[in-house]
């Protein structure tokens, strides 16, 4: 049901970068892999993901998906390319939305994945993107209070300013369907 084929491009090239080509249900997929964490996502992304996975294959061109937290992009990719469903990506990270912007383009969905550089949230504003690791597929931040995935207070590494989006005002306001 999936499988890898893995190809490395030029790297001298300034626009270029590892990318690793990924066969799921018939569809070759490109992502991009700067360093060993997007090429581990990649690698590990039915062993880490496998009911995530199985649900978007049962997606249609119908559906949208809004795909919070997206990472560097895996899971809009595949909604987008192995099942033609529209995408809304929101990744608050620098480092994964860049990554995220690559692997849309690299895969030819820019009509089909809409990538914001947002946090979702409870509220709207500016607010701390607190980051334990600043590095391409890198996960697990927060926004806003300093706390982990558990909820328990955190102290983080890194901080970056981002801004937040409550997705109820993005639909009523006509911006998502």
């Amino acid at each position: 049901f999936i499988e890898f084929l893995e190809v490395m491009t030029d790297t001298n090239d300034n626009n270029q970068m590892p990318t690793k080509v990924v066969t799921l249900d018939g569809v070759d997929m490109r992502f991009c892999i700067p360093n060993e964490l997007t090429h581990w996502r990649i690698d590990h992304l039915v062993e880490v993901e496998p009911l995530t996975v199985a649900w978007m294959l049962g997606f249609s061109e119908k559906d949208v998906m809004f795909d919070v937290g997206a990472n560097i992009g895996v899971m809009s990719v595949i909604a987008a390319a192995v099942r033609g469903a529209r995408v809304f990506s929101f990744e608050p990270h620098s480092e994964n939305y860049a990554v995220l912007c690559r692997n849309v383009a690299q895969n030819n969905l820019g009509d089909m994945i809409q990538a914001w550089p947002v946090a979702v949230c409870d509220e709207t504003g500016f607010g701390n993107l607190h980051i334990m690791d600043t590095r391409p597929g890198s996960a697990n931040h927060a926004f806003g209070e300093s706390k982990n995935f558990l909820l328990d207070k955190q102290t983080f590494p890194h901080v970056q300013e981002s801004y937040s989006v409550r997705l109820d005002e993005l639909i009523q306001s006509g911006i998502l369907p």
